[in-house]
């Protein structure tokens, strides 16, 4: 069994797409939604990975040698989504918006920010946001 905790999930088609994947290779799995309005302190997981120490939130978990270790995932897929068209490197990107993807997409393609430091700050701070 797969799945995903959190709210609202109910329009979400990640449990389809997931579903068609393991009936396409002949794996007797299911993607179950989960719908749960409260956030995991990270506390609760053994371990995190770079990017949730770095940003502070984890989107999945695994299970390794039972223990939980908490991961993020966002920031690495947009960043590949825009490396398809061009490249990355060495280039100045200007980011607009300050939702959950874009602040770590922020750190996932190496803003350089200061520990601490939210790259969506200087949007609001900045009135650039308004």
């Amino acid at each position: 069994m797969t799945g995903m905790l959190g709210h609202p999930v109910a329009e979400n088609p990640i449990d389809r797409m997931f579903d068609t994947v393991y009936a396409y290779y002949g794996l007797p799995w299911q993607f179950w939604k989960n719908d749960i309005a409260s956030e995991a302190d990270l506390a609760l997981h053994d371990a995190v990975d770079d990017d949730v120490a770095a940003i502070g939130a984890a989107n999945y978990l695994t299970i390794e040698q039972g223990r939980l270790i908490g991961h993020n995932n966002d920031g690495k897929g947009v960043v590949k989504a825009i490396e398809k068209v061009t490249p990355l490197a060495s280039q100045r990107v200007v980011k607009l918006g300050a939702g959950g993807a874009g602040g770590v997409a922020t750190v996932a393609g190496g803003s350089g920010a200061a520990p601490g430091h939210h790259p969506a700050d200087e949007c609001h701070t900045s009135g650039l946001c308004s």
